[in-house]
């Protein structure tokens, strides 16, 4: 449990009670507003509730170590990566990209040695930095694949260009199979993309959010709670934005 979970239960519990006061000596409507908002803060910081927003994205792809299936080629996209190190100005891979390396690293030593094809180019707004793509291959030949068997996409800035610029590299290669390496939640959005270009896709799914047994501190509310119900909301506003621009 960290610092801030009993402070942000504080904090709603005195917001909670504020309301309560002022909608018991008022008749006026801003002290329901009030405690609607405080309930609205709990359950989007609450994780049993977080996590049923973002369980639809992840139940569709169940965990499996091993994919079904052929393929010619491993794609790995990119996810947060952490900004360059005051110490050393290198960029380094964040949490859920990190997961993916490894399970990238992992398929290609425990299935099937193919080319792995990282995904990701420079931050949006400071694209003198190391793509993503160049980041990922150093995490990948750490976990143990060598680098003669990594490819790099260093333009895509967004899922749809992952799918994009993938798969032109790959058909230039020859390669119409892949299996797609992601977070679980972004799989609906990235397995789509890929599709709409005609790569044919196995996904391998990683990284899941909705799975395994609650810990005490995860029935309060937490900035963990917070974040499950953002991607839940990215996720779903992505689709929505991509579908209406045709790329899904």
């Amino acid at each position: 449990m960290t610092y801030i979970q009993p402070l942000l239960s504080i904090l709603i519990l005195v917001f909670g009670y504020a309301a309560y006061r002022a909608w018991r000596s008022s008749k006026e409507k801003w002290p329901i507003l009030l405690g609607l908002a405080v309930l609205g803060l709990f359950f989007i910081s609450w994780q049993p509730f977080a996590r049923i927003l973002l369980r639809p994205y992840e139940n569709r792809f169940p965990p499996r170590p091993i994919p079904p299936g052929d393929a010619q080629a491993i794609v790995l996209i990119s996810g947060a990566m952490e900004a360059p190190s005051p110490v050393t100005g290198e960029r380094s891979v964040g949490e859920d990209t990190y997961a993916r390396c490894l399970y990238a690293a992992w398929l290609y030593k425990r299935w099937r040695q193919l080319p792995v094809l990282a995904s990701g180019g420079p931050p949006r707004n400071r694209p003198r930095e190391a793509p993503d793509a160049i980041v990922m291959q150093k995490a990948l030949e750490r976990a143990g694949v060598p680098a003669t068997d990594i490819w790099c996409e260093s333009r895509s800035v967004s899922t749809r260009e992952n799918a994009l610029y993938s798969a032109q590299f790959l058909r230039g290669k020859g390669i119409h199979q892949v299996v797609l390496v992601t977070s679980a939640y972004q799989m609906l959005r990235a397995v789509l993309c890929f599709r709409k270009e005609g790569l044919a896709v196995t996904p391998a799914a990683c990284d899941y959010h909705t799975i395994g047994p609650y810990r005490v501190q995860d029935l309060f509310p937490s900035w963990e709670g917070l974040r499950i119900t953002e991607t839940a909301l990215h996720e779903t506003i992505g689709i929505a934005w991509y579908w209406a621009h045709g790329w899904v």
